[in-house]
């Protein structure tokens, strides 16, 4: 697996829970250190093991690759993945909005409020 000063010998457990009966559905081992390349094989695997033909996929950062995200919308799969920081800076990432991506043809954007509490708004095409 890879790590920002080389490489270690592991593995990475990707697995696949069942959100109302907190049951794990499908799992992987894989050797890639990375999961940005596993939403939609474990989206798949998960709608299989179910029999669920509209899957809505709630994953974390880690997941977030616009293909990933497009071919998840052309299977029929919902996935809600939050978008990866980019920003080094805790101080300037805090400050900014975050955006949900629910599919590639919605999204919303979380808008800080002065109380500190958020509200997702649509975002508009001419922003």
């Amino acid at each position: 697996m890879k790590r920002r000063d080389g490489g270690i010998v592991g593995y990475n457990v990707q697995t696949a829970v069942d959100a109302k009966n907190h049951l794990i559905v499908a799992h992987e081992v894989i050797t890639e250190g990375i999961d940005r390349d596993q939403l939609v094989p474990m989206a798949e695997q998960a709608r299989s093991a179910t029999g669920i033909n509209k899957l809505t996929a709630v994953v974390d950062r880690g997941y977030f690759k616009g293909e990933q995200i497009l071919q998840c919308d052309q299977v029929g799969i919902t996935p809600i993945v939050p978008k990866t920081l980019t920003s080094n800076s805790l101080a300037a990432a805090a400050s900014t909005s975050r955006t949900l991506f629910i599919s590639p043809r919605t999204m919303s954007i979380a808008v800080p409020r002065a109380n500190g509490l958020s509200s997702a708004l649509p975002r508009s095409s001419t922003a």
